[in-house]
């Protein structure tokens, strides 16, 4: 698919007053039915697939998402789950860099940093080990995201929320130009609430338990509608 086509079916869905929409999956969701790519063909527009965690932990899914929504002509990335409390910034950027695909190939939007700390880590003292440890994590996801950004040519995108990056983070400054992939979960809302360093956003997360082709468990996500779509189209090398 090339940019003019990409072009007209953006224009088509404004026109239409649509919601440019899209998903994001790892081995965790139920893939396997062919009424999920139906639906993710005949809906949505993009598509970010995990591909790594922390220094040696690697999707099994991956490349099998990724050639299949390839096949299917979606914009589609890749999204590495930074473990903030491991110190090894050189194997998390390794192993995220290593996992089998070019992610400089026009049809592929910037690479995306997940910043959160893990369920358990939500649950026990790790919470407060990283609380008390924000400096050096913020030095870890600094470094992570300028040698990828160097690496593949595309700055990258923080996947954050306001509490995570707010409340536990404490808002680190010099963040700000990289664009935001918000997580805000609600059904009521117009537009989610931001982290204090930036003023937009690029994607909603804005929920986590959504149906796809009748599976459950899917986040779903919608682009800016402020959103130059065209911006879009030009991070995934059109």
């Amino acid at each position: 698919v090339g940019s003019r086509t990409w072009d007209e079916v953006f224009k088509r869905a404004f026109k239409q007053g649509e919601e440019v929409t899209g998903i994001d999956i790892s081995h965790n969701n139920n893939t396997q039915k062919p009424a999920v790519w139906q639906e993710i063909k005949d809906k949505h527009f993009f598509c970010f697939v995990k591909a790594s965690e922390g220094v040696t932990w690697n999707d099994p899914n991956f490349l099998e998402h990724i050639n299949k929504l390839k096949d299917l002509k979606i914009l589609r990335g890749g999204y590495h789950f930074f473990r903030l409390l491991n110190d090894d910034i050189d194997g998390q950027i390794k192993n995220f860099l290593d996992s089998g695909v070019d992610f400089r190939e026009k049809g592929f939007l910037p690479p995306v940093l997940d910043v959160e700390p893990t369920p358990n880590e939500f649950n026990n003292s790790s919470l407060d080990l990283i609380i008390k440890n924000r400096l050096q994590v913020v030095i870890g996801i600094k470094k992570w995201l300028q040698t990828v950004e160097q690496k593949t040519g595309k700055r990258p995108i923080i996947y954050t929320s306001k509490h995570i990056w707010d409340d536990i983070l404490k808002a680190p400054t010099g963040f700000e130009n990289y664009p935001l992939w918000v997580a805000h979960y609600s059904t009521t809302v117009k537009k989610p609430t931001l982290p204090l360093n930036w003023d937009d956003y690029i994607i909603w997360q804005h929920a986590e338990e959504g149906t796809v082709g009748g599976v459950k468990g899917f986040d779903l996500n919608r682009l800016n509608p402020n959103l130059n779509y065209q911006k879009m189209l030009k991070m995934a090398g059109y």
